[in-house]
């Protein structure tokens, strides 16, 4: 998941991947991360988005497609719900 951050993940296709029933991937995953497999993947996307946002000048369209967004403004979105303010100024403050 963590070196395939622009697949369109859910909880199913995550599941499939490893090989596990939804219910059991949650409980083994939030047992072992400590944390839900949607929130984790959620983060993973924040916390890559902030150090792409820091250390490069790629387009939001650009990172929205590399995190798994279908848009750029459902990306700024989320970044925004996770890091309390939008990509630009996020960039702009570093």
């Amino acid at each position: 998941m963590q070196d395939r951050l622009s697949d369109d993940w859910t909880l199913a296709s995550l599941a499939d991947a490893c090989g596990l029933s939804q219910a059991t991937l949650i409980r083994r995953f939030q047992a072992l991360v400590g944390e839900a497999p949607m929130a984790h993947l959620m983060r993973l996307r924040m916390e890559r988005a902030a150090e792409w946002l820091k250390s490069g000048d790629d387009k939001l369209s650009v990172l929205a497609a590399r995190l798994g967004y279908q848009s750029e403004a459902a990306f700024a979105r989320r970044f925004k719900e996770f890091h309390g303010v939008w990509p630009g100024e996020f960039r702009r403050v570093g």
